[in-house]
């Protein structure tokens, strides 16, 4: 196996464009391994809906990114007292949704530290039944990419903030739901401080002992996972765009009185809005609607929309709403 040192970059673009560049062109005859970790940012599954997931509110408020792996699973919160851990391997029976197979050093670590870790089913590792690791897996072309993070010291709060209670009764859509777990972190079952970095050190001692058998990514590599970055981490079609169909049925209750919403998204975009209020009339219900129909959903673009609203004599009261809240909440 060799260890891939991405030069201390937390730029999470970069480094799960990294992920997917070692899966895809690397020597398939060699095992690679990445630990990295990510400024903050929000990391949602292939299959998942953005809307579903993340509270886009705080979010877009606090200016921390969305961003779309290329393996299933659930949505995770990124900072730098997180940290990824990512083995690149052939997809073999052996492999395959053989998730010990690969954590085995990180639960060896955790031994080291007299917390008592195990894997439970859904392959998330705990301590005193509580999460501090979400795993997944990405295949393509006989190669395998196992991945998890491991929360250290992060912002707990921050993940509350960000992350979304599950709400079947509000979004109807076929994506791949999140499994809400209690989470904790390293840090608070330790009487001392540690930090990402510290178990990156430990666990890299784990697997090579005092000689870190390293792979060294040369310029061109480096030049093709910053395009790869740039051309689909960075972009909206792939962290909104994928977002599977979505019906979202919701009542408000507002200085107006009740306002009832039906919206479609579909490709990320508002494909269809109903609203109704007793003090509305139809044109003022059509007007409304034209402003959103097949707009962005998310949080910059509904900003801008609310703006629009503010300025419109026309829609009178409805104006004086906060249609952010309204729509993202």
């Amino acid at each position: 196996m060799y260890y891939i040192d991405n030069n201390g970059n937390t730029d999470p673009w970069l480094n799960l464009a990294l992920e997917e560049y070692v899966v895809r062109q690397l020597d398939k005859n060699n095992d690679y391994l990445l630990l990295y970790i990510n400024a903050p940012s929000i990391i949602i599954g292939k299959h998942q809906n953005v809307i579903e997931e993340v509270n886009l509110i705080n979010a877009g408020q606090l200016g921390i990114p969305i961003i779309r792996r290329i393996s299933g699973g659930g949505t995770v919160y990124h900072d730098t007292g997180n940290l990824n851990f990512s083995v690149i391997t052939n997809q073999t029976l052996k492999n395959f949704n053989k998730y010990l197979n690969f954590l085995k050093p990180v639960l060896e670590v955790l031994k080291d530290l007299n917390l008592d870790a195990s894997l439970n089913k859904r392959n998330n590792i705990l301590i005193n039944d509580k999460k501090i690791s979400g795993n997944a897996q990405f295949t393509s072309r006989q190669r395998l990419l196992s991945h998890g993070t491991l929360l250290v010291d992060s912002d707990l709060k921050m993940i509350k903030r960000l992350i979304k209670p599950e709400n079947p009764e509000l979004y109807h859509s076929k994506s791949t739901k999140s499994i809400r777990s209690t989470i904790t972190s390293i840090s608070q079952r330790l009487k001392h401080s540690i930090s990402a970095e510290d178990v990156k050190q430990k666990i890299l001692h784990k697997i090579f002992g005092e000689s870190i058998i390293t792979y060294e990514l040369g310029k061109s590599d480096w030049i093709e996972i910053e395009e790869l970055a740039a051309n689909k981490y960075k972009t909206w079609d792939w962290n909104y765009g994928l977002s599977p169909e979505c019906r979202i049925n919701k009542s408000i209750d507002s200085d107006i009185g009740v306002i009832n919403l039906e919206i479609l998204i579909a490709d990320g975009l508002i494909k269809s809005l109903s609203v109704r209020n007793q003090k509305l009339n139809e044109k003022q219900r059509n007007t409304f609607c034209q402003y959103f129909t097949n707009q962005p959903y998310d949080y910059v673009t509904i900003r801008s929309l609310q703006d629009k609203i503010n300025k419109d004599a026309s829609l009178n009261f409805l104006n004086e709403l906060s249609w952010i809240k309204i729509l993202l909440n």
